[in-house]
């Protein structure tokens, strides 16, 4: 389980097949900024693919979802706030990064230890509602929706846990810092495909201000990077002892690949 994002819905007890929401590669010019949610109609067609592997099964599903459509970050923490004012409060801190997370999007939050930010995440309610709606469609049963950062960073938490964790998916990145296994940051940026040259400064840079926001020196420089549609670490980054390759699980890249239209459900 990831020590930074929660389930967006809850996790069944039961032994779960994995699927996957992803944004389906295509190759376009993209500018440096925060990650907008994508158009998943088109992703879905895909995700009803995975599905129908399985239809009638009745079995649990674990959906893996693309950072491409959700909204996260890291909020302060307030103490002594009742429920419905941690939602307001968390609502707001969500719209001042992306400026869109109104009623329309389902918020889903912990924290990551006492007196510490919270973890939130948005989803799209019309997205929640369709994933539902295509479960019950194949006679499936939707036990969980991770955020794919979750299911790398619980993967990470089992290797040091301070230093940065980069993840690469099409289009997109999602940079975080961990300081003992606790978070100090994240953000996510859109990419092109010479990301590999570029990743270098953009650590640098984000160190330098993650440390000035903070007023502290983080002095953990190890970087993992995982990027699930590479074969390896790229050629630039390879022989040096601060970058770190982190492959997925076989049943989490397999998911992965069957959302791409490389169908494999992993059962």
């Amino acid at each position: 389980m990831s020590h930074w994002w929660p389930d967006a819905l809850k996790v069944l007890s039961r032994q779960r097949t994995l699927v996957a929401l992803t944004q389906i590669q295509e190759t376009s010019e993209v500018a440096d900024g925060l990650v907008p949610s994508g158009d998943w109609q088109k992703s879905l067609e895909q995700l009803r693919l995975q599905l129908a592997a399985i239809s009638g099964s009745g079995k649990y599903v674990e959906c893996i979802v693309s950072q491409e459509f959700l909204r996260q970050g890291l909020v302060p923490f307030q103490q002594g706030l009742s429920e419905k004012e941690e939602l307001a409060y968390l609502r707001f801190a969500l719209n001042n990064i992306y400026g869109d997370i109104g009623e329309d999007w389902a918020l889903t939050w912990q924290q990551a230890g006492i007196g510490k930010a919270w973890g939130v995440c948005a989803i799209e309610n019309a997205l929640l509602l369709a994933l539902e709606q295509l479960c019950a469609e194949f006679r499936v049963k939707l036990a969980s929706i991770k955020p794919l950062i979750s299911v790398v960073d619980a993967q990470w938490q089992s290797q040091p846990s301070s230093g940065w964790l980069v993840l690469v998916e099409a289009g997109r990145m999602t940079l975080s810092y961990a300081n003992k296994g606790m978070p100090e940051m994240l953000r996510s940026i859109r990419i092109n495909d010479d990301w590999p040259g570029l990743l270098p400064a953009l650590i640098d840079r984000e160190q330098v201000i993650l440390e000035s926001q903070k007023d502290a020196v983080f002095s953990e420089q190890r970087i993992s990077v995982c990027a699930p549609y590479a074969a390896s670490m790229p050629a630039n980054l390879r022989g040096r002892a601060d970058y770190v390759w982190l492959p997925l699980n076989q049943a989490v890249l397999s998911a992965l690949k069957a959302a791409q239209g490389n169908l494999r459900v992993s059962k």
